[in-house]
Formats: C-alpha cells, sequence, structure tokens
C-alpha cells in the first residue's frame, strides 16, 4: 500500500461496532465508529517487525475505541 502512496506513513480506518457498555447491547441503532490506524513502513523493517508494529497500533486503538473519531487527536 505504502508503494501505491508513495509515502512510508499510512493511515487507514477499520470500523468498530462501538458497543462497549453493556447498557448499549439491546438498544437499536448504528453505533459504529472508525479506528483510525497508522503505520510507519521502513525498509529496515523485517515483515515480523511490521507485524508487530501493525499489532500494537491495533491494540492501542482499539483500548480507545470509546471516544469518537471526531475527538481523537490529529
Amino acid at each position: 500500500m505504502h508503494q501505491v502512496a508513495r509515502t512510508n506513513d499510512v493511515v487507514i480506518g477499520i470500523p468498530v461496532a462501538g458497543r462497549t457498555r453493556p447498557e448499549l447491547e439491546h438498544l437499536i441503532g448504528f453505533f459504529v465508529n472508525t479506528l483510525p490506524l497508522r503505520v510507519i513502513f521502513s525498509p529496515h523493517l523485517t515483515f515480523r517487525q511490521l507485524l508487530q508494529q501493525v499489532r500494537q497500533v491495533a491494540l492501542d486503538a482499539y483500548a480507545h475505541q470509546h471516544l469518537p473519531f471526531d475527538q481523537t487527536e490529529r
């Protein structure tokens, strides 16, 4: 992907359900939130290191998935 974008800094957004609290499970409605995942590619990284970076970025993002996308830092 970074070859297409011509940059080493790539951000993608993934949808999450947004129902992290038990009291929201039975509500009807659209609770989807977008989690931005930022990955910085480096020619010095091995594939395993890149996967470890993506894993850590995803775990960090999921830890803060309760924050609305428009209230996250840019």
